[in-house]
């Protein structure tokens, strides 16, 4: 039953209804930001797996990859190509 259709029958009952939908949108939100949350360190732990050859490490993923240079790192580990010239790890 959609929530409008209620508002025209029973108007007491579409206050608790809207209550009881914020509620659902926070746990969505509260769901969504943890599933965000283990994608980011999955991946880091993934990037982290790789970068172990050339002695490189990240410990935040959007801090570190933000210039790039920890990404082209990980290219050239997973491409096997040197890509540019010069020490990247800091």
């Amino acid at each position: 039953m959609c929530s409008c259709y209620v508002l025209k029958k029973f108007y007491g009952f579409m206050i608790i209804s809207v209550k009881s939908q914020k509620t659902e949108l926070g746990f969505f939100k509260s769901v969504t930001d943890e599933r965000e949350s283990v994608q980011k360190k999955t991946f880091q732990k993934w990037v982290n797996s790789h970068l172990v050859r050339v002695s490189c490490r990240i410990s935040d993923l959007y801090v570190d990859l933000r210039d790039g240079k920890m990404l082209l790192k990980l290219l050239e580990v997973l491409s096997g190509e040197r890509l540019v010239s010069g020490e990247m790890c800091v």
